[in-house]
Order: structure tokens, then sequence, then C-alpha cells
């Protein structure tokens, strides 16, 4: 995994600090592969369904923060529930890391 570990806590404590409720979060995407480089940040938040909207809505704050924090680069949220996460042909594949 291509992330620091202070980074990892700071991804972290932005997400129990603004999500209500259980939650997965799991870093995808490239920066799951040590071999590459670069790539943005690709996180996978899956979310009770009763806590969908109101995560939807943290997005932007998370977003901002993370920004605050980890500098400018290109961080992508996916946020979903189990029941969606399964029924989508493209985020049921993703296996990720959890963070």
């Amino acid at each position: 995994m291509r992330l620091l570990e202070k980074e990892i806590l700071i991804i972290k404590k932005i997400f129990s600090d603004e999500i209500k409720g259980s939650y997965d979060l799991k870093l995808f995407g490239s920066r799951t592969d040590d071999m590459k480089k670069g790539g943005d940040i690709d996180l996978l938040l899956v979310v009770d369904p009763i806590y969908l909207k109101i995560s939807r809505i943290a997005k932007y704050k998370i977003l901002d923060q993370l920004y605050q924090e980890l500098g400018e680069q290109k961080i992508d949220i996916v946020i979903t529930t189990a029941e969606l996460l399964e029924k989508d042909s493209f985020l049921s594949q993703i296996q990720g890391i959890e963070l």
C-alpha cells in the first residue's frame, strides 16, 4: 500500500470524526499496488443504509479536510451500502485494503 502511516492515521481520524454509525473504509485502485507510482487516493466507504444520505453530504467536508491535511491531490471517495455494493458490477469487484 502506497500510503504513509501518518496519511492513514489522518484519513481514519477524519472519517471517524465525520461519519455516523458503523462503517468500513478501504483503499482501492493503484495505491494498493506497491509496484506502481503516482495515482490518486481511491477510498471506498461502506455505511449502514440509514446513514447513506448524510454520509454523502459529509463527503465534501471530508474531502476539504483531507486536502488541508494531505495537500492538494486527487482523492476519490465512493460511498455505498453493503447491499448496493453487491448489486453494482463495478463496486462488487473492488477488493481494496481495509484502513
